[in-house]
């Protein structure tokens, strides 16, 4: 179950992805990742499917549930962003960020990479920086 958090404001975030360029994006929304342990992800992000769309809802709080139940099952997430979401994929990619805890190791068009290592035991073993 999702900790209950208070879901970060979308009109704030949004300007503050406006500011910034893809790759700051991306690096403001895994900030505990480095080029090494991202490019790891990313290959083993490359094989698999989106388990999460986000369509015309936006990002709401069953968003983040679903996202939260799929980072428990898996440490690394594929997001498809359709193009009926409202808002901004580096909006996207800030929330998910905050909402979950999680790293975005990829942007890549309309997809998203997300990591979160479990709790106890990962799976995924990133190499040493």
């Amino acid at each position: 179950m999702r900790p209950q958090i208070e879901l970060p404001e979308v009109s704030r975030l949004a300007e503050q992805s406006a500011t910034l360029s893809r790759g700051a994006l991306v690096s403001a929304a895994s900030p505990r990742l480095r080029g090494k342990s991202r490019r790891h992800l990313r290959s083993l992000g490359n094989t698999l499917r989106p388990v999460v769309h986000i369509g015309h809802h936006g990002l709401t709080e069953g968003l983040a549930d679903a996202v939260w139940d799929a980072l428990q099952q898996h440490e690394l997430v594929k997001i498809k962003v359709l193009e009926t979401c409202p808002e901004s994929i580096g909006t996207v990619a800030l929330w998910l960020h905050l909402v979950t805890g999680s790293q975005v190791p990829q942007w890549l068009g309309r997809t998203l990479l997300v990591y979160r290592p479990f709790d106890e035991k990962p799976q995924i073993r990133l190499p040493e920086a």
